[in-house]
């Protein structure tokens, strides 16, 4: 009976029920006391860290893919490709073309951006006519073939003119090729076909568009490369 009572008086004492027994020696038992504040603060974020460092990480990498997105600079003239650029290539158009690019949204930075279709069959058709209608770029550029058949095409879906004529500042017809340019000649992107084309929305996204079209024919730098 008395084995059983000290295990009674030891439960109780494990529970914190009791503080003390008469029973169970004070040695004779392996219980904490109740813990004050900051100890039960330091065991729960000890035995949580593995959560709270998940936690941590997580939130450190939606913070970072909130700054791409939400602060990533908007650019001032978006360029979308009919046809397929090596990443080199587009990598120099970007960055040198906003030297004839005016600073359109006004936030203080100047940016020409160049996307193209995905380089599959039927995600690229998908996404270069989504583009094509709903799109924001205004510019598009590719090989002369390709800015003929979507005129073409177009035209066959009852949109007339889709390109605005740019035969006043200089280029031929609705087409400008990019080789034949100051910028064009001096980066020498001569062993692939460019040609640029606006299209024609008649508002202030086109006139944009045409006044950096016009800049890089007349060689006018309004940023420093």
């Amino acid at each position: 009976m008395s084995q059983d009572n000290d295990k009674r008086e030891l439960l109780k004492l494990k529970q914190g029920l009791i503080e003390k027994s008469d029973t169970v020696p004070e040695d004779g038992y392996d219980v904490q006391m109740p813990q004050n504040a900051g100890e039960k603060t330091k065991n729960w974020l000890w035995y949580h860290k593995v959560i709270l460092i998940v936690g941590v990480l997580v939130l450190a990498v939606a913070a970072v893919i909130a700054v791409f997105f939400y602060f990533k600079p908007k650019p001032d003239i978006g360029i979308y490709s009919l046809s397929w650029y090596s990443s080199t290539t587009r990598r120099l158009l970007e960055s040198n073309l906003p030297r004839y690019c005016p600073d359109f949204n006004g936030d203080g930075q100047y940016v020409v951006t160049v996307t193209q279709a995905p380089d599959d069959p039927t995600l690229g058709f998908i996404e270069k006519y989504e583009e094509i209608e709903n799109g924001s770029s205004q510019i598009f550029i590719g090989k002369k073939e390709d800015l003929e058949q979507m005129s073409a095409d177009m035209a066959s879906a009852g949109t007339e003119e889709y390109f605005a004529d740019l035969s006043e500042i200089g280029a031929e017809g609705y087409m400008l090729e990019f080789s034949a340019s100051p910028i064009g000649k001096e980066l020498k992107i001569f062993s692939q076909e460019i040609y640029m084309a606006v299209k024609n929305t008649n508002d202030e996204n086109e006139q944009n568009a045409v006044e950096f079209i016009e800049n890089m024919i007349q060689n006018k730098e309004v940023k420093n490369s």
